[in-house]
């Protein structure tokens, strides 16, 4: 509104109401004076002085107070009150441009991965994955191709090729599969260090066989640590995770987290569900976590594992008196000709330090040895029957066909007997036995 509409319409002093002589009172002998009259100055004209001074006094402290706000608050919260009311399709698209400027820097560098168990895709399935060097290599998950006897991917144009499975790391849901050909768009992979929750969040892959489906939202956690199993896979704990709200469907694993610039942080791996679908909870694996074990497989075609041979969960509370602790990495069993049959570990202890890190839960315990490599040595604080002790383990290459820790959790996880998991375990279910 103008200041014009605020203002009242200017009043003009009453005119000088002449009354008519009344011969019998009139004297035309006697000077007359204009009447009201106070040193030549109307009291209407005084009146209105004063009001549209304080008018004029009201509209200039209203624009100095709101300069001074303006100077002393920043420019971003000023805008805040601003909404676009531009509804065109020209408004909507410059409202969720960094959306579609993402979508489409990392679109090309997603490919879609088909798969066949036993020369029949009925039996496989559909993943994602993401062109890491442009020479072929392409990331995926290790669930994604575990089984798969045969592998076709999808590039980016629609063409096809044909994948070969260079080697997988099931501990950390990571897989290498390489296509004969040059030139392809890889990536540009950002860092996981430098995210900060509630940053945007993009996911590209292809959720139901539905190639290069973009969704978008936020990083909703950092460091999460999740324990789950499919009917692919036996039970894991991965770490180290990024949690987002961007939808993530059966199909999505293996596919893309971009952040707001278009840089590829993280590698979808896993959703919570109840229903066999997205619940707005999903999990990637840091993109720098792995790259580092992509490389390892392309040089080597595994990758190494440190470990310390025990079987863990979590402290029943039930127990932890007798235990001697109520958090802590609780040892269920040791394993034959590992790292922790050279040490003072035994079944039953508590482990609730690690190199002066506090270790809450088996999770916590798993997380901290995969910070080091084989070789590293230990220090390790446990609880044994109240007793509080100590010892150092150096820590192994888990092998790939050593013993492994009974999977009881899967049947319990599986409430159809479907051979899908119905959720995953994650804060609030005591975990199962595990093998770090």
């Amino acid at each position: 509104m103008s200041e014009d509409s605020n203002e009242n319409p200017p009043v003009d002093p009453p005119e000088s109401t002449e009354i008519a002589p009344n011969d019998t009172d009139m004297n035309p002998d006697e000077p007359t004076e204009p009447p009201n009259k106070v040193g030549g100055t109307s009291p209407w004209t005084i009146l209105m002085a004063g009001f549209i001074g304080a008018l004029i006094g009201v509209i200039v402290g209203a624009f100095v107070t709101t300069s001074i706000i303006q100077q002393m608050l920043p420019s971003n919260l000023l805008r805040t009150s601003e909404r676009p009311t531009d509804t065109s399709v020209e408004g909507l698209t410059a409202a969720s441009g960094i959306v579609i400027d993402v979508a489409e820097k990392v679109s090309s560098s997603v490919v879609n991965i088909s798969f066949m168990n036993e020369g029949d895709f009925s039996l496989g399935g559909q993943g994602s994955g993401v062109i890491f060097r442009s020479d072929g290599y392409i990331l995926t998950n290790a669930h994604v191709v575990v089984d798969a006897t045969e592998i076709v991917v999808t590039l980016p144009g629609g063409e096809d090729a044909v994948g070969v499975l260079l080697g997988l790391d099931v501990d950390n849901d990571i897989a290498v599969v390489k296509v004969d050909r040059t030139g392809l768009p890889a990536a540009t992979f950002g860092t996981a260090a430098d995210l900060r929750v509630g940053e945007l969040a993009v996911v590209v892959g292809s959720p139901f066989g539905l190639d290069l489906s973009v969704t978008a939202g936020v990083i909703s956690a950092l460091s999460r640590n999740v324990s789950a199993s499919d009917s692919n896979t036996p039970l894991k704990t991965l770490t180290n995770l990024i949690q987002t709200d961007a939808s993530i469907n059966p199909g999505n694993s293996g596919g893309a987290l971009a952040n707001h610039e278009g840089k590829v942080v993280g590698i979808n791996t896993l959703i919570f569900t109840t229903n066999g679908s997205g619940q707005g909870i999903g999990f990637a694996i840091t993109s720098d976590h792995a790259l580092k074990l992509a490389e390892e497989i392309i040089e080597t075609g595994t990758t190494t594992a440190p470990y310390i041979g025990v079987c863990i969960s979590d402290v029943d509370p039930a127990e932890s008196e007798r235990l001697g602790a109520s958090k802590g990495a609780h040892i269920t069993q040791t394993l034959e000709g590992s790292p922790a049959e050279d040490s003072d570990l035994q079944a039953d202890d508590v482990i609730t330090l690690v190199d002066e890190v506090a270790i809450g839960g088996a999770s916590e315990l798993i997380a901290e040895v995969r910070k080091h490599s084989v070789d590293d040595v230990l220090e390790i604080d446990f609880a044994r029957e109240g007793e509080s002790l100590d010892t150092t383990v150096t820590l192994g290459d888990k092998p790939e066909d050593g013993p492994v820790c009974s999977n009881f959790f899967n049947d319990l996880l599986d409430d159809d007997e479907d051979g899908t998991p119905d959720a995953l375990d994650n804060d609030g279910i005591e975990l199962p036995p595990n093998h770090p």
